[in-house]
């Protein structure tokens, strides 16, 4: 199960989607310190194998609503 949510987080990131926490935990019934040690995850992996990308955070959307959206930005 955790590989295929972080798959899907990965894929959603890769296809420049801009991925909700809280829809994404709700979506995938996971708690949103599980979501971050999944975004942890994946940045570690860009760090070592595509060093293009970085995931960026939204804050924009987090102040307004109490969410943060995440994407992926080419550097």
């Amino acid at each position: 199960m955790k590989t295929f949510i972080v798959l899907c987080l990965y894929d959603a990131l890769l296809n420049e989607e801009k991925v909700s926490r809280v829809n994404f935990c709700a979506q995938h019934n996971i708690s949103e310190r599980t979501f971050y040690r999944y975004v942890n995850e994946i940045g570690k992996f860009l760090m070592r194998y595509k060093r293009e990308y970085v995931i960026a955070i939204d804050t924009n959307v987090a102040i307004e609503e109490g969410d943060s959206s995440y994407h992926l930005v080419k550097v």
